[in-house]
């Protein structure tokens, strides 16, 4: 817990005079997300996210798409604002893979693996919740795993969920069993997808441009 701590305190002050300069309303069907900075980038145009729907914010690689979600999270958190970031390369601890997935929660390894069954995830991780893995060798997919576990253990349950390239490394048959979990939890809520090979399974109630909302510059306020 310290570590990860050191870690929200440090993203925090990377971006602190985004994270207070961006102004958010808070709606009854949703969220907007109305004016400001985002680090480098300038909130062009209001984004209204609405609650039930499921958005895919599009653009070309290396636009900052990644860059603007992780600032943006830090700012709906100020607004105290329940959203969970999942990313193609989640932060790993070196330990077993169940405290990975726990992150200091107190759940039993029983009550765990019987939480991670339903929701789909196969024999082959919760078999292993006792192993120790390695921040450097891990694959990729064991890694989006235990990201994806986290969110949907994760309590209260959030308001936002922003998958940022987070199923990149699934093979099409564990992904589609989670997934259709996940849609099934957080279908009163709002999801935001960034994929560059969007899953079949996956479908969008909205596409976002990135560049119509968000314009690399400085503010001139």
């Amino acid at each position: 817990m310290p570590q990860i701590n050191n870690i929200n305190e440090f993203d925090h002050l990377k971006y602190e005079n985004s994270i207070y300069q961006t102004k958010i309303n808070l709606a009854d069907n949703g969220i907007n997300i109305i004016s400001g900075k985002l680090g480098k980038f300038i909130i062009n145009k209001k984004l209204s996210l609405r609650y039930g729907r499921i958005y895919q914010l599009k653009g070309s690689v290396g636009l900052g798409k990644s860059t603007v979600l992780d600032i943006l999270t830090k700012c709906l958190k100020k607004e105290n604002i329940n959203v969970f970031l999942s990313t193609s390369k989640p932060i790993i601890f070196n330990d077993t893979i169940m405290n990975n997935i726990l992150l200091g929660k107190n759940i039993s390894k029983e009550e765990l693996i019987k939480k991670l069954k339903g929701y789909g995830f196969s024999k082959k991780i919760l078999v292993r919740l006792d192993d120790l893995i390695d921040e450097n060798k891990i694959s990729g997919g064991e890694a989006q795993l235990i990201e994806i576990a986290r969110l949907m253990i994760n309590q209260p349950t959030p308001e936002i969920v922003i998958f940022d390239e987070s199923f990149s490394a699934l093979d099409n048959k564990t992904f589609d069993k989670i997934w259709k979990n996940i849609i099934e939890i957080f279908k009163d809520k709002i999801i935001i997808i960034v994929s560059h090979n969007l899953p079949k399974k996956v479908k969008i109630d909205k596409n976002l441009d990135f560049s119509n909302y968000f314009k690399s510059g400085e503010s001139k306020s």
